[in-house]
């Protein structure tokens, strides 16, 4: 880590700063994922000191003494209580991004958000070297190669990838009533966010344009599917005759329909089952298969010396070839090769 000012600490990662060197070694944790600060109690850890002592009360019966006027939840802290009230009552979102305009509730997610708008990806997959900007985009990025879904619904035993889309698939068992109802329509949804995008179909509010064409959608999903028309990519390959397809709505459907939805091969090491070989062996070299080459410089291990070789050799100085493997690493070295120059 390089001192950026007097006084002040940057993460070479994330490029967040901080005013002193303890709460840079703190902020590291959240990046190396080592939770230092453990719960006598249910064994949960975290990060920080501060947050196991607020969440030790909840093993408690301490005093909450925030209470919402609207619905009686109280709270041990003040802030849990605005926060409360924003995300289920209010709705208001002060916190907005100077670059996109998105809004969030609180001001920690905004930081969070704009590492995204710096441009530094430095969490690749060892599969198909794409880079993240965040180790959570990375995660569930790999899933998709390995099939994972780890939140699975009690009642039906359909799987999701992620914890936010099984809430909504769990309130279509009537779990939770649909709060939020369209003044137009008088269509009720489970969220806010649902709402929102119902309130463009009125409209008539297309916000996301296709830069070839020019056709608009109401969704990015929408407008990231219909590009793949443009470029020809069809990344969703039937495992059992080889056609592809532009969506995996579009496969399913095919396995569905023309497969009887087989699921033919089962892995070794953890039953997990699949539609064919090349998803069998991806999942096993991401999962299970030993990585036997390691980058001298990071530590990082893949799986296949090319691999590694293309890993180093992504970030190379022009003027001494000297090798990085973060494009971050190359930018500060390079402002070696100026301090000489001057």
């Amino acid at each position: 880590h390089r001192e950026v000012k007097q006084d002040h600490y940057e993460c070479n990662t994330c490029k967040k700063v901080f005013k002193n060197k303890a709460q840079l070694n703190v902020h590291q944790y959240t990046h190396s994922g080592i939770k230092p600060h453990k719960c006598d109690v249910c064994g949960k850890a975290f990060i920080q000191k501060s947050t196991l002592i607020r969440h030790q009360f909840t093993h408690s019966n301490a005093i909450r003494p925030f209470v919402c006027e609207r619905c009686d939840k109280s709270f041990i802290q003040k802030h849990q209580l605005l926060t409360h009230i924003r995300t289920n009552h209010t709705g208001e979102k002060e916190f907005v991004c100077d670059v996109c305009k998105k809004a969030f509730f609180e001001k920690r997610c905004l930081i969070n958000h704009k590492i995204v708008h710096a441009g530094v990806k430095n969490f690749g997959c060892d599969i198909c070297h794409k880079y993240f900007a965040k180790s959570a985009y990375l995660k569930l990025h790999k899933m998709h190669h390995t099939g994972e879904r780890p939140f699975s619904c009690e009642r039906c035993g359909k799987s999701f990838r992620q914890k936010n889309h099984l809430k909504t698939h769990f309130q279509t068992h009537g779990i939770v009533e649909k709060r939020f109802s369209c003044r137009l329509c008088s269509k009720s949804f489970y969220s806010r966010s649902e709402l929102k995008f119902h309130n463009f179909a009125h409209n008539g509010i297309k916000p996301h344009e296709c830069e070839t064409c020019g056709k608009r959608f109401t969704l990015v999903s929408g407008l990231t599917s219909h590009r793949k028309i443009h470029t020809g990519e069809k990344q969703f390959k039937c495992d059992l005759c080889k056609k592809c397809f532009y969506q995996r709505s579009n496969l399913k459907t095919h396995l569905k329909l023309m497969h009887n939805n087989l699921k033919l091969l089962k892995c070794d090491s953890c039953n997990q089952s699949f539609n064919g070989k090349q998803a069998l062996e991806v999942h096993f070299n991401s999962v299970h298969l030993v990585k036997l080459y390691n980058c001298d410089n990071c530590g990082k291990s893949f799986t296949k010396k090319k691999h590694l070789s293309k890993h180093v050799n992504r970030n190379i100085c022009e003027i001494c070839r000297k090798h990085f493997c973060r494009k971050t690493n190359l930018l500060e070295h390079y402002a070696t090769h100026n301090a000489i120059q001057s």
